[in-house]
């Protein structure tokens, strides 16, 4: 059994949608590369060579990559899926800058905040700056 079968974050990315056989093909060409703290993994306009999950630093290579999505339809969908939503959210993140006063964009960042952290017993924002 390969770590890839074993790691629960591939449960919570489009990894979870491979078989057994696609992701043990992928886990044996992977490769780790360790960082030092805020090195640049890729920059925008880089080709990119595969899956990329910084944590340890793995790589998975374009080519196995490619070939799961011509072969895993569902695989496929869920890593489009993945990337309609990032592009919805960066696209909503646009709007919110470019069209809204300032006081809506104050009240959508403490909107957010509070979504995202919560709030202490006395009603304040529960964020540590």
């Amino acid at each position: 059994m390969s770590k890839c079968e074993q790691c629960i974050v591939r449960e919570f990315s489009s990894l979870k949608t491979l078989t057994k056989d696609e992701l043990l093909k992928l886990s044996y060409c992977k490769t780790s590369h360790s960082s030092k703290k805020g090195a640049v993994t890729f920059e925008e306009g880089d080709n990119v060579n595969g899956i990329y999950y910084l944590k340890d630093g793995i790589c998975i290579p374009k080519s196995e990559v490619m070939g799961c999505f011509g072969k895993n339809n569902q695989f496929s969908m869920n890593v489009m899926k993945s990337i309609c939503g990032d592009l919805k959210e960066a696209d909503d993140h646009m709007v919110h800058l470019a069209k809204k006063t300032v006081k809506r964009r104050l009240a959508g960042t403490l909107l957010y905040l509070h979504d995202t952290f919560g709030k202490n017993e006395d009603n304040s924002l529960k964020v540590q700056l």
